[in-house]
């Protein structure tokens, strides 16, 4: 048990250090929601991933049953950083296979502009399965 305590105290601290974006200045941030569909259909419970080309910590969302989504940047700063951004988009199956294209996620081809203010960014994904 002690050994684990050993451990456990620097793996906390590193852990509150990458959620308070490790005491680094937050870039500026706007706004971010929009639409994803999957073949015309909104694509429900899909992870939407925006990593900027010019700063350190990307923003993340979720679709819900329409596919909309809003992005946060951490806990309570809404949005995403101004800027280009490359864009992963995630479905996994119930058996853990991905739904959405490898040209989306893995392979992404994806990008997106976020402007200052409000954006509303929407994705409409076609699939050959």
């Amino acid at each position: 048990m002690r050994h684990l305590r050993t451990y456990a105290i620097p793996v906390l601290a590193l852990t509150m250090l990458a959620w308070t974006g490790c005491g680094g200045n937050r870039p500026d941030l706007a706004t971010v929601h929009g639409r994803i569909t999957l073949n015309g259909q909104p694509l429900p419970q899909a992870q939407v991933r925006f990593d900027p080309v010019d700063a350190v910590r990307g923003s993340t969302g979720g679709t819900d049953q329409s596919g909309q989504y809003k992005l946060s940047y951490l806990r309570g700063d809404q949005g995403a950083a101004i800027g280009e951004h490359r864009v992963t988009i995630l479905k996994f199956l119930p058996d853990g296979r991905q739904l959405v294209p490898p040209q989306y996620n893995e392979q992404t081809t994806l990008t997106a502009t976020v402007e200052p203010g409000a954006n509303e960014i929407n994705f409409d994904l076609t699939s050959s399965r």
